[in-house]
């Protein structure tokens, strides 16, 4: 019985059969030629910038942004140049102020008779120091300049007559203080002219003012520096002194009223109020001291 079954079956005639096989090859070339081989590697799309085109914060644009660099580096090196020139004016309250690179004058007139002092930037005097001798000596100002800082460190008088006893200032002698009190007068004296003055006196009584604020300036330069390295001896003291006169924990205490100054985890934050810190009360039975 299954000799008749397996001769009822047809064959497949072998000609037929590579036929198929040919055909199947040659599909299998065709899907791999058209779908692998001829299919475009995408190109990445090239997107060209335009400087001119909105764009930042605020939808400003780059040449926006340029220009405002440009000015500010501009307005930089204007000032440079402003300070090494110098400048000389008197404010509202009729103190006459001058700059000559990183010396100051100050000129105030009292009893009719004019002061001056001379001074020095900080930028100058933040160079003389170390960072940690820098923070120091600001710390000492604001406890001279504030009484509930002093109250609470828990400042004596005897500490704040040391505090105050060395002079950081330079010390003029009589002849360097009157050349410094006629200049300023004399400026003074021809930057009111220049006020007063009608539009034809007008450009003579600048040139005036202008040739007195370069002597003033030129004096200010020459005496600045001839005490510049007796005044950072007296700061590099002055910090020395502090260090001694304050104790650590006076410091500590000082550093935690200065926002900038305290470490972050006792650093205040922008809305806090800084209060000097009370004594918690003593338990019953103990006496506080």
């Amino acid at each position: 019985m299954p000799e008749r079954q397996s001769s009822s079956r047809r064959q497949i005639p072998n000609w037929l059969a590579l036929i198929i096989i040919a055909l199947l090859i040659g599909a299998v070339g065709w899907g791999l030629w058209k779908f692998v081989w001829q299919t475009a590697v995408p190109q990445a799309e090239v997107v060209k910038l335009d400087p001119n085109a909105a764009g930042g914060r605020g939808g400003r644009n780059w040449a926006e942004r340029e220009a405002r660099m440009a000015e500010r580096r501009a307005e930089q090196e204007r000032e440079a140049a402003r300070r090494a020139l110098g400048s000389v004016f008197r404010n509202s309250a009729g103190t006459i102020r001058g700059t000559r690179k990183e010396m100051r004058l100050t000129g105030w007139q009292e009893s009719g008779k004019m002061n001056v002092r001379v001074d020095y930037l900080d930028e100058l005097r933040q160079n003389w120091l170390s960072q940690e001798q820098w923070q120091v000596f600001y710390l000492a100002s604001r406890i001279l300049d504030t009484k509930a800082m002093a109250d609470y460190i828990e400042l004596t008088a005897e500490q704040r007559q040391k505090l105050r006893s060395r002079p950081i200032v330079p010390i003029l002698t009589d002849a360097e203080r009157k050349q410094l009190e006629d200049l300023v007068a004399a400026w003074d004296k021809a930057n009111t002219a220049v006020g007063k003055a009608t539009a034809a006196e007008k450009a003579a009584a600048i040139a005036a003012m202008q040739a007195a604020q370069e002597k003033l300036l030129a004096s200010l330069a020459q005496i600045g520096t001839a005490h510049l390295e007796e005044t950072k001896a007296a700061m590099v003291a002055r910090v020395e002194a502090i260090s001694s006169t304050l104790t650590p924990q006076q410091i500590d205490k000082a550093k935690q009223w200065t926002p900038r100054m305290a470490p972050p985890a006792t650093r205040p934050s922008a809305t806090t109020t800084i209060q000097p810190a009370r004594p918690a009360p003593a338990p019953s039975g103990v006496t506080s001291r």
